[in-house]
């Protein structure tokens, strides 16, 4: 399932509207927004076992949050502490697709998704 109108925990993004859904530290995002940009990053992460978020009180951590859910996918919350090299070579490739998912909105706080 990719689809973030069928998410069931996540009923205003089942009919998403320009009610602001998300607001870290002035980063914001509408429920339509949230919808758009989690269904776009969901479709890349569709098929994988698992995906590491950053933990960190940021955008790009609840957009993927929602996303692995609408991929049906588990998401693993790590500490922003340890290093990218640890976790593999997936790491760089994550960042970069959440990134962009969310660049239309010139988001300011980037953070990081691993899968």
């Amino acid at each position: 399932m990719t689809r973030t109108d069928q998410l069931p925990l996540l009923p205003a993004l089942r009919d998403p509207t320009d009610r602001p859904a998300l607001d870290f530290a002035g980063d914001r995002l509408t429920y339509r927004e949230l919808a758009s940009v989690a269904g776009a990053l969901a479709a890349e992460l569709a098929g994988r076992t698992r995906v590491a978020v950053w933990a960190t009180p940021s955008l790009h951590t609840a957009v993927g949050v929602v996303a692995a859910l609408a991929a049906g996918v588990p998401a693993v919350p790590v500490n922003p502490k340890v290093g990218e090299r640890e976790l593999g070579p997936g790491a760089l490739a994550m960042q970069r697709a959440i990134k962009a998912a969310l660049d239309p909105y010139d988001i300011l706080n980037p953070g990081k998704v691993i899968g």
